[in-house]
């Protein structure tokens, strides 16, 4: 059994309290709550929602929650907030409002639902606590959810949703065809198993750990090394590494060049389906 408690039991408790704290309240805009299913296997539930209710593609913003009750001292992480060109200012200063540190990513790594009302033009965010070795695995228990960590993310979203909920003008989008700028919207298939440390910005993709049992970890991957280049392609950030992998088909060899205590080293193993 995968009990799925942060990944994504912790956003769909999240999405309820903020429902019903907004709910005694009127606001300027109807604000729509909805929790997708599928989102593993091609967002087949936000997917069908864009393109079959009238209340996607007419969406004026789209906030997600997705994997956000393993906060602990990490900062709440913001994806695709480059969407948008207020993003990094609304949730900032909503983190600011509710004393809680908030680091906006620009790139939407086509991990989550938000990416299906990018691929619709509408700007859209994904909030995020933290990556960790439990994620798709049977030890996601409620025992390890972060409680007060919760607290904060809801803190956030609360000021988030009252300002767009008041904004009468539109987001100043960023999108281009549908994506973010220099985003592809194609489909992950493959699992690799490294978890990527987001604050990292330097060169490369820094891990902060490896999943255990998952390729990564057979090939002796681990926290600290600095992925350079996949499959003989330089990987500068995490964008282009997900772009190598979305790249993938289950069952590829991938090559993994990465640094680790300033040595250059290279390993090779397959991926898995995802």
């Amino acid at each position: 059994m995968h009990p799925g408690a942060d990944d994504n039991a912790s956003g769909v408790a999240v999405l309820l309290e903020m429902a019903r704290v907004l709910a005694a309240t009127p606001r300027p805009r109807s604000i729509l709550f909805a929790a997708f299913t599928g989102e593993e296997t091609g967002r087949l539930g936000s997917r069908h929602f864009v393109e079959q209710a009238a209340a996607g593609s007419q969406a004026f913003a789209m906030i997600n929650l997705d994997t956000v009750g393993r906060m602990g001292e990490n900062p709440l992480t913001v994806f695709a907030s480059g969407s948008a060109e207020e993003w990094q200012h609304i949730l900032r200063g909503a983190g600011y409002m509710s004393g809680v540190t908030v680091r906006t990513v620009a790139d939407d790594f086509g991990s989550s639902d938000q990416t299906s009302f990018i691929e619709a033009g509408v700007p859209a965010v994904q909030l995020f606590g933290g990556a960790h070795a439990d994620m798709h695995r049977p030890s996601d228990t409620p025992d390890k959810i972060d409680a007060d960590g919760l607290v904060k993310v809801a803190n956030v979203l609360y000021e988030a949703l009252t300002y767009l909920a008041g904004r009468t003008e539109p987001l100043s989008t960023t999108l281009s065809g549908g994506a973010v700028a220099g985003q592809s919207a194609a489909k992950r298939r493959v699992s690799f198993g490294t978890l990527p440390d987001f604050a990292f910005e330097g060169q490369g993709v820094r891990l902060d750990g490896v999943g255990s049992g998952s390729p990564a970890a057979r090939a002796g991957l681990q926290a600290g090394d600095v992925i350079v280049a996949v499959n003989g392609a330089p990987v500068t950030s995490l964008s282009n590494y997900a772009a190598a992998l979305r790249a993938l088909a289950p069952g590829d060899r991938i090559a993994v060049r990465y640094l680790r205590a300033g040595s250059e080293h290279t390993v090779t193993t397959r991926v898995e389906q995802r």
